[in-house]
């Protein structure tokens, strides 16, 4: 007897919604798949192959699960269900192989969809072989045949599709139909392959024992588990693009400007410039140190320095002797004689610059060369000119032509100006380079020395040159000009002796020492300069030192208090307050100090994306409305006109320059209310802004102290540090961060006594949306804030601190026991290792400087033998580098210390 046949129409549904599921993670695994490398590679490809299997043969096992038969129960084999689950995984894995091929020949597409075809309809039939029930099936061999072909159409489709979007940049919606497609053709042949099957009662079939029941539970079960799986699948993947793609941006930056600086560095060919280690080896080389001294990078690169030098001083040690100096001063500068590859010696001009850490320890050294050899034989020339100069001078000799070839000869070949003139200042001789100077091409002997020099030169000149005539040796100092040339001389006149007392003429002697004054007036500068940075450097450090110190001061002292037995409970709660209250100050001084720095130097990080306004003016009501709950004032957050619901900004950002202005405005305010309008505004660009207009019923500003306001580690008056404390920063900051965010913060109204108003605006960046609008365009929207929070019960988790801090350890010990958590300590990584690797732990919190073994060192071991919980890193570096630096290295979260009880707690809660 044929027996009546129907689907669960809710089933069918969700076995179609599978596939379509299923072929959409395939599609994302594939990116993976494809961009991997070596060992990569085979993980992500085993892990798509089994989440794609699983998916599809999940879609045909609900599919069966769909299927019913009145009065008769049914079951499987579980040897041929596990069979067809593998079959499956196989056929993907196929698949993914075919794919993740850097070119996929025709052929390959051939042979692996004929395969992946052969193995789903295998997959499938052999699922349908597993049922056992009181029937036997009777095949319709032509609706067989047309499943067979449907799953190797669908095979083709999948590779064709898997391959045309494997590393595209594709659209959702596009990702959606190709998905779509691929799901409703394996669907297809799955229900095609089920109208192929006839079932016809025979009790002589039966169900045993091992076979697997068709449940409600099982059909429960599959569903999830498939679900789970593709859903884990596809949020790895995910998170594998998004890691792929900051890597490469990351790596493209730092590739260009590597790029940059070797090219800048080779287009030097003057100068040898090359990095040292800290003992000295080079291990940087460009193509004017190949120039200069004859190695190549190749022949160069790890050996030490001293092979530049003579073998005098490389047996005094002279090369370590400059690396010390270096190190000690910081920069080094020498001019001494060195050693090319041929062996000949050459002058060097040395500068040796020591190369720091972020801790301040000597890393290496940068060396700059430059061959003066040619100078120092123009000064050598120019000094036995002289000398020989001198000696004609003084001896006279009567043979003046001879002399004339000789000194033409000589003074020829130095770069300075000499000349000589009679009493009448008639020029008797003149070197070449004077007659270049004054008279290109033209020889000055015969001429005056007013012809010569044009009316404004020889003006200048003629005081002095009348007292060489008189006897006296003149030397001084002009900026003179001939013929578009102007040069910075140094001149010297020395009078010539016919017999004792009787002058005949003189000579002139300038040297160009332009390049000298240009030094001269650089160093000048440098030096005020200087002078400037170390005079703020000290208001700096000065400031730096009350602001820290008036807050520990009072934690010390508070401190010491508490060890008095006599104290009160009243009194030692008290204490306990003001030490708490001076640490979050300390910390928030800290803190303010970074991010002003950090926008000083222009490395603040602004990481602009969209924002759902509410929530950002919610989180802050939050926090000002405690504030403002426990001075007994009212703070109200009200919208005027259109706002919009979502803007694009650093979140972040925003929320530390209202709570600093909003803050100023409660702490400053006893009584009254403190009142922020917000409402968008056109900004002095023509773009659209967003201004908080934040009104106190303060004490008001005076006229004299508002141009302080803004100035870092300034108030208004002593007074107010004193009544109000704070440290100043917050204003400034605030400022500095609110440009940043394309806007400014401004003092727009203040009477004393009344008030104040401080406007802040920034960049809207969206306007699509609205929160609040009406006809009458101004709408009160107040925020209410309910700023209790659930506690947070840890009961269930057991965690390893690691710190080798003992007082952290207590602390953060006595955190967690308070919250119900059961804790074990280590003072190292190497024990954190030790005791993770013998117990179980819900999670550790691992800190990241310690002695014997680090937390890096420890995590990556611990991940390396297999531990999969959750780990996070405890330091005091706050910075967002340390941050990134910590999750790349296989931690789950970062938490900064000092610890924030709440934050601490909060994170636990969410690893559970």
């Amino acid at each position: 007897m044929v027996m009546d046949t129907r689907f669960d129409p809710l089933l069918v549904t969700l076995s179609v919604v599978v596939a379509v599921f299923a072929s959409y993670v395939a599609l994302h695994m594939a990116h993976n798949v494809v961009q991997a490398r070596g060992r990569a590679k085979n993980w992500w490809l085993s892990c798509a192959a089994l989440a794609m299997g699983f998916g599809i043969w999940s879609m045909h096992f609900i599919g069966m699960l769909a299927f019913e038969m009145p009065d008769m129960a049914m079951a499987y084999d579980v040897p041929l269900m596990v069979l067809s689950i593998l079959v499956a995984i196989g056929a993907s894995a196929l698949a993914l192989f075919i794919i993740s091929r850097d070119i996929v020949p025709m052929g390959s597409i051939i042979s692996g969809g004929v395969a992946m075809a052969a193995a789903i309809a295998g997959m499938h039939y052999i699922g349908m072989y597993s049922m056992r029930m009181s029937a036997v099936i009777q095949w319709n061999v032509y609706l067989v045949v047309l499943s067979v072909l449907t799953a190797l159409g669908a095979s083709f489709g999948a590779l064709f599709v898997l391959i045309r979007l494997r590393s595209k940049v594709v659209q959702l919606w596009q990702m959606l139909l190709a998905s779509v497609l691929m799901g409703f053709a394996i669907a297809g042949m799955h229900y095609i392959g089920m109208l192929a099957a006839t079932f016809v009662h025979t009790p002589s079939v039966g169900i045993e024992d091992s076979n697997l029941m068709v449940t409600s539970n099982l059909t429960f079960t599959v569903i999830a588990a498939t679900l789970f799986i593709l859903g884990i699948a596809l949020a790895s993947s995910m998170g594998q693009k998004i890691l792929n793609r900051n890597s490469k941006r990351a790596r493209d930056i730092l590739g260009q400007s590597e790029e940059r600086f070797r090219r800048l560095v080779e287009a030097v060919k003057e100068y040898a410039i090359f990095m040292l280690d800290a003992e000295g080896n080079i291990t940087t080389w460009n193509s004017g140190a190949e120039r200069i001294t004859g190695y190549s990078e190749k022949e160069i690169l790890g050996r030490h320095l001293s092979i530049f030098y003579t073998p005098e001083e490389r047996n005094s040690r002279a090369a370590e002797d400059e690396l010390r100096a270096a190190k000690a001063a910081g920069h080094f500068e020498c001019e001494a004689p060195r050693v090319r590859k041929d062996g000949s010696v050459y002058w060097a001009n040395v500068v040796l610059a020591a190369l720091y850490d972020g801790e301040g320890n000597v890393v290496g050294f940068s060396k700059v060369t430059r061959d003066i050899t040619q100078s120092k034989e123009s000064q050598r020339l120019l000094y036995e000119s002289n000398e020989e100069l001198e000696k004609r001078v003084g001896l006279r000799t009567r043979a003046l032509e001879q002399r004339e070839r000789q000194l033409r000869t000589i003074t020829d070949a130095v770069p300075v100006l000499l000349a000589q003139l009679d009493l009448r200042e008639t020029f008797l001789f003149a070197n070449e380079a004077f007659c270049e100077w004054t008279t290109p091409g033209q020889s000055v002997v015969g001429k005056q020395m007013r012809e010569v020099l044009g009316e404004e030169n020889y003006q200048a000149a003629v005081s002095y040159v009348r007292r060489a005539l008189q006897g006296e040796v003149v030397s001084y100092e002009r900026q003179a000009g001939a013929h578009e040339k102007h040069m910075f001389l140094n001149v010297t006149l020395v009078p010539e002796f016919e017999s004792v007392g009787v002058v005949s003429g003189l000579i002139l002697v300038a040297t160009d020492i332009t390049k000298h004054k240009e030094i001269e007036a650089e160093l000048k500068r440098a030096k005020e300069s200087a002078e400037v940075a170390n005079a703020t450097k000290s208001a700096f450090l000065a400031n730096m030192s009350h602001e820290i110190r008036t807050p520990l001061g009072a934690v010390l002292g508070f401190s010491e208090l508490l060890i008095d037995d006599n104290m009160s409970a009243s009194e030692r709660l008290n204490s306990l307050e003001v030490i708490k209250r001076n640490g979050r100050l300390l910390s928030t001084i800290i803190n303010d100090i970074l991010d002003l720095s950090k926008v000083e130097a222009g490395r603040m990080e602004i990481e602009i994306v969209e924002v759902v306004f509410s929530e950002v003016m919610t989180e802050i009501g939050s926090v000002l409305n405690l504030k403002a709950a426990e001075k007994g004032i009212a703070l109200m957050i009200t919208s005027e006109g259109v706002v919009p619901s979502v803007i694009k900004t650093d979140p972040s950002r925003l929320r530390q320059v209202l709570l600093n202005v909003v803050g100023n405005a409660i702490k400053f305010t006893n009584q009254g209310t403190v009142h922020v309008r917000i409402k968008t505004v056109l900004g002095e660009s023509g773009r659209s802004q967003l201004a908080f207009s934040v009104t106190d019923s303060g004490e008001g500003i005076a006229a004299e102290q508002i141009e302080r306001l803004f100035t870092p580690f300034t108030q208004a008056d002593a007074s107010t540090t004193r009544r109000f404390g704070g440290t100043g920063l917050g204003l400034a900051l605030s400022r500095k961060l609110a440009m940043a965010l394309g806007g400014d913060v401004k003092l727009t109204d203040t009477a004393l006594g009344k008030g104040s108003t401080f406007t802040v605006t920034i960049d809207l960046g969206i306007t699509e949306q609205l929160l609040f609008h009406s006809a009458q365009q101004t709408v009160n929207n107040v925020i209410v804030v309910d700023p209790l929070r659930p506690k947070v019960d840890l009961r269930q988790m057991k965690v390893l601190i690691v710190d080798d801090s003992v007082d952290n350890q207590i602390l953060i010990s006595k955190i967690l026991r308070l919250a119900g958590a059961s804790v074990e300590i280590a003072g190292n990584g190497r024990e954190a290792v030790e005791k993770a690797s013998r117990g179980e732990f819900s999670l550790i919190l691992m800190d990241l400087q310690m002695p014997e073994m680090d937390g890096y060192e420890a995590t990556k071991i611990l991940r390396q033998r297999g531990f999969k919980k959750p780990i996070i890193a405890l330091t005091a570096h706050a910075m967002k580098e340390e941050r990134q630096r910590s999750l790349r290295s296989g931690f789950d979260d970062h938490i900064t210390k000092p610890i924030d009880h709440e934050a601490l707690i909060r994170t636990l809660a969410g690893m559970r």
